[in-house]
């Protein structure tokens, strides 16, 4: 049996309830023969009429929904308050936030660097890590000759100066590198005019033409920064030694 609240939603609109049992007070019963297709057409926004049904002596009294016509007003408010998702909107935003979070992760699982001793070790490079790390490089450049650290699953360990160096300016060109990569890729998707084409984007795929122009360009630039602290670091430590 179809029932209908008689009242109704806070958005206006109306619901049918299929299954029922019974009638409960505040519902109509819904005939069988009742065309339910302009109904689900105007998205439950109707007008509806129903009537009181006496109590008999074989039935407790009820009411029915005789009928009902499309309220266009109220349809038409609730579509321009939700409208229709673009697909290729969608399609974009759901892929940007998919490139987000590759870089996101590309960054903070770090990687395998090979220190003074000639052994790889892997250092992670999340939050938590980018600001110690960044801890260990201000000391050094301060003036630290080591620092305590440990690398992934590892034990604290002290390292000199130069393994300090190493292992900051590798994930910080992780960092960089990755970036740099994400918008480029961004720059190139938000490019793209069909769902297809969106959708066919990966993260870690190659870049071409001016977007890896601009890749190249942006990180020799921050390499070519990078020096410029490794010179200026090296000739405080020499003056200092003098």
């Amino acid at each position: 049996m179809k029932i209908i609240r008689m009242e109704a939603t806070e958005a206006g609109g109306y619901q049918i309830q299929y299954g029922a049992s019974s009638i409960p007070e505040g519902c109509a019963f819904v005939p069988e023969e009742l065309d339910l297709a302009e109904f689900y057409e105007f998205k439950g926004f109707i007008t509806p009429e129903f009537q009181h049904v006496p109590e008999t002596d074989e039935n407790p009294a009820y009411d029915v929904m005789l009928g009902y016509d499309g309220n266009q007003a109220a349809l038409d408010a609730w579509n321009a308050a939700h409208p229709t998702p673009d697909p290729l909107s969608e399609a974009r935003e759901q892929k940007l936030a998919e490139i987000s979070a590759a870089c996101k992760g590309a960054i903070e699982n770090g990687q395998d660097i090979t220190l003074s001793d000639g052994n790889v070790y892997h250092f992670d490079y999340s939050i938590e890590d980018q600001s110690n790390i960044a801890s260990m490089w201000n000391a050094v450049t301060a003036g630290a000759t080591c620092y305590p650290y440990h690398a992934k699953d590892g034990n604290c360990t002290v390292y000199p100066a130069s393994d300090i160096i190493t292992i900051y300016m590798s994930l910080a060109g992780l960092q960089t590198a990755q970036t740099t990569y994400h918008n480029q890729l961004k720059a190139m998707l938000l490019t793209l005019g069909s769902v297809e084409e969106i959708e066919a984007v990966v993260y870690g795929q190659p870049l071409e033409g001016t977007y890896l122009a601009t890749y190249n360009e942006m990180l020799r630039t921050a390499q070519e920064q990078m020096d410029v602290i490794l010179k200026r670091m090296a000739a405080l430590a020499e003056a200092e030694n003098a």
